[in-house]
C-alpha cells in the first residue's frame, strides 16, 4: 500500500496539487508522501508514521477520486484506506513495534557492540514481542553479564 500510494503521486504535479487541497481540508500537515524502499527496510518506520499522519487526507482523496470504481491503483488504495478495522490497526501496530526493532537492528550493525547493551535490547524486544508487561531489572542482569566489548565482523 505504501508503494502504491507513493507511485500514484510520484510524477504527477496535478495529483500532488489536488492532494494538497485535501490536506488543508482535513487539517493535516502538508507533508509529502514518502517512498518506502523494500531493500532499505529501515525506511518503513518513517513511511508508516507519515501515512498515519496523512490518513484522513489520503482516505478522503482516494475515496473521492474519479477513478475509484475502475480497476487499478486508486481502487486498491481506496479499499485499503477504507478498511479501518484491519489496515489502520496493522499500521498502528507497525508504528508501535518498528522503533524497538529498528533500534535492535542498528545496535547489531555497529562495528563494536557492548554485550550487556545487546542483552538489554534483546530482553526489550522479546518482552514487546511476547506481549509481556514485566520488565527485568538491570541489576538482575548486571551480575550475569559484564560490559565487555565484542567485535562483530
Amino acid at each position: 500500500m505504501l508503494i502504491e500510494i507513493h507511485f500514484h503521486f510520484h510524477l504527477s504535479t496535478k495529483r500532488t496539487e489536488l492532494y494538497k487541497s485535501f490536506q488543508e481540508f482535513c487539517d493535516v500537515e502538508p507533508d509529502r508522501i514518502l517512498k518506502h524502499v523494500q531493500t532499505r527496510w529501515l525506511s518503513l518506520e518513517r513511511c508508516v508514521k507519515r501515512t498515519l499522519e496523512q490518513w484522513p487526507a489520503l482516505k478522503s482523496y482516494f475515496t473521492s477520486h474519479e477513478d475509484v470504481e475502475k480497476p487499478g491503483r486508486v481502487k486498491t488504495c481506496c479499499s485499503y484506506l477504507n478498511n479501518d478495522e484491519m489496515t489502520k490497526l496493522y499500521f498502528l501496530f507497525m508504528e508501535f513495534i518498528l522503533p524497538p526493532l529498528n533500534e535492535f537492528n542498528t545496535t547489531f550493525q555497529k562495528h563494536q557492540a557492548l554485550l550487556s547493551g545487546n542483552c538489554d535490547n534483546n530482553v526489550e524486544v522479546l518482552n514487546i514481542l511476547n506481549g509481556s508487561t514485566q520488565t527485568l531489572k538491570k541489576s538482575r542482569l548486571s551480575h550475569q553479564t559484564q560490559s565487555w566489548p565484542v567485535l562483530l565482523p
